[in-house]
């Protein structure tokens, strides 16, 4: 009875083990020539403390924390941290994203070389520029990144960078020769006392 109560555990073992996702399984859902749903790479189904490392011209200055958390059963998405909170409220075509200075529009589906991804008065154009499997930077690895590339009407130049369910990964902002990025070192879920 040992023996088949063994076997038997050993099976199940297999069976559980085998049912996992791995890396692979997911970039191969992504099909860059059916487009890529904003929503997906700008929130994360959990609730997570995030820890980004910031640079000015490639030389690490400082670090801050963000807390990120999903409400209104999906609908909403908030970044919070102590330069203020960045709200997102999803609809069916867009994507209405409400900082401390503005409100941007964003086209919630959208296709490699499309223009005029975000809509606010203060950006000249932004668009949806690559799509990397795997991106690194300083020594991280993030799978499945979607970069879009975006022109302020001053001048700034800006790449944003947003993970598969991760949110922005890497940010880097060019402006009159000066260079910063943020760049996600570390996440930890938040779990909810009940």
């Amino acid at each position: 009875m040992k023996k088949i109560n063994l076997g038997m555990a050993i099976t199940l073992l297999l069976l559980i083990q085998g049912c996992g996702v791995s890396d692979t399984a997911i970039e191969n859902e992504i099909d860059k020539s059916r487009g890529f749903d904003l929503w997906d790479y700008m929130t994360s189904p959990l609730n997570y403390e995030v820890e980004y490392d910031f640079y000015e011209n490639g030389k690490k200055t400082d670090y801050y924390i963000e807390e990120n958390r999903l409400f209104n059963e999906g609908t909403t998405f908030e970044r919070k941290s102590i330069s203020g909170s960045t709200t997102y409220y999803l609809n069916s075509r867009y994507i209405l994203m409400k900082e401390p200075t503005r409100e941007v529009e964003i086209h919630r589906y959208i296709k490699l070389g499309d223009n005029n991804v975000f809509i606010a008065s203060n950006i000249e154009n932004c668009r949806a520029e690559e799509f990397y499997p795997k991106y690194k930077i300083y020594n991280l690895t993030f799978n499945n990144v979607l970069m879009l590339s975006c022109l302020g009407k001053t001048g700034v130049k800006e790449k944003l960078y947003y993970g598969y369910s991760e949110g922005i990964i890497t940010r880097y902002q060019e402006e009159k020769g000066d260079t910063r990025e943020y760049v996600k070192v570390k996440e930890a879920q938040i779990f909810e006392k009940k």
